[in-house]
């Protein structure tokens, strides 16, 4: 009896530090930045380009893992009045501060994350640096305060629309300019598939932000339209996105497997997206509604 009470209790101690690892990979933006990795992956998976010996794909992690900590750094700074204030947006608050538990260890991976950026960046090619530069200047635009204390993350309506555009950028087009010679209608055809999708998995973090989106007077389509209409909306990008896949599929770039994986993962998507309300905790979004993205990539190479 106390054997199993002593080797309960080693399980639940186990358990503690392996759910402080998952904090520190969701909340540290290593999670998402993963996902950015694996979506471009998927892309020159596709098209059959071979990732061996470049450092394209260690840039995206790596760039994104430094972005992501950077906008959430920014967005603390910012709102910082909002969040500590007495009516603050609670559930808000309770994520930057689980993100602030690992403040030391993110801050110098951070830092570390953007050196290897700057390192991988500069073995470019002209043009991709120039191509890189371009979307990196918006991206820091969405992150930074320069529009007098406003991001373009703070313009209403605007966040979800950088948000699917630099996305796609990144995980379609930059892949593509970086490895392919030509430049195909095909490829034109995936990044509107990669935007539709963006977009509609995007749509659950408008949703879950509504609160704090309020009370600091950004508005928002679910702000504006209403949750269910949000998701029908997302519905409807969904079907697009297939749409757009199916398009592919009939120029011989996805094989027919290709496409039903892809269709498997839009109706996953759709599913988690019809869970959605204001209420869910930070695992619904940080792992499910994020990881859709690295499910997509999974069930594309699962199926081959």
């Amino acid at each position: 009896m106390c054997k199993a009470f002593f080797i309960f209790a080693e399980k639940i101690h186990i358990l503690k530090y392996l759910l402080k690892f998952f904090d520190f990979l969701i909340y540290g933006n290593f999670f998402i930045a993963l996902c950015a990795a694996a979506q471009a992956y998927q892309t020159l998976y596709l098209r059959h380009y071979s990732v061996d010996g470049n450092p394209h794909i260690i840039f995206i992690f790596a760039a994104t893992f430094f972005l992501y900590n950077i906008h959430k750094a920014i967005t603390f700074y910012l709102k910082k009045d909002i969040l500590q204030s007495p009516t603050s947006v609670k559930r808000t608050e309770h994520r930057f501060q689980k993100a602030k538990a690992f403040e030391t260890p993110i801050s110098i991976l951070t830092f570390t994350a953007g050196m290897v950026s700057v390192e991988t960046y500069l073995r470019f090619y002209i043009d991709t640096q120039w191509l890189v530069a371009s979307i990196g200047t918006l991206c820091m635009m969405y992150v930074l305060p320069i529009f007098n204390r406003k991001r373009l993350r703070d313009v209403s309506y605007l966040k979800i629309f950088v948000i699917a555009g630099v996305w796609a950028f990144v995980t379609v087009t930059f892949p593509l300019k970086a490895f392919a010679k030509e430049w195909y209608s095909c490829d034109t055809f995936m990044i509107v598939e990669k935007i539709f999708f963006i977009l509609a998995i995007t749509i659950p973090f408008d949703i879950r932000d509504m609160a704090f989106d309020a009370t600091t007077g950004v508005k928002t389509i679910p702000l504006s339209i209403g949750q269910q209409k949000s998701k029908w909306l997302a519905y409807s990008l969904l079907t697009l996105s297939f749409i757009t896949a199916l398009f592919i599929y009939m120029m011989s770039v996805y094989t027919f497997n290709t496409l039903i994986a892809i269709g498997i993962s839009l109706a996953i998507s759709a599913f988690v997206i019809h869970q959605t309300n204001n209420k869910r905790g930070d695992y619904f979004y940080y792992f499910l509604v994020d990881g859709l993205l690295l499910l997509q990539t999974a069930l594309v190479l699962l199926i081959p």
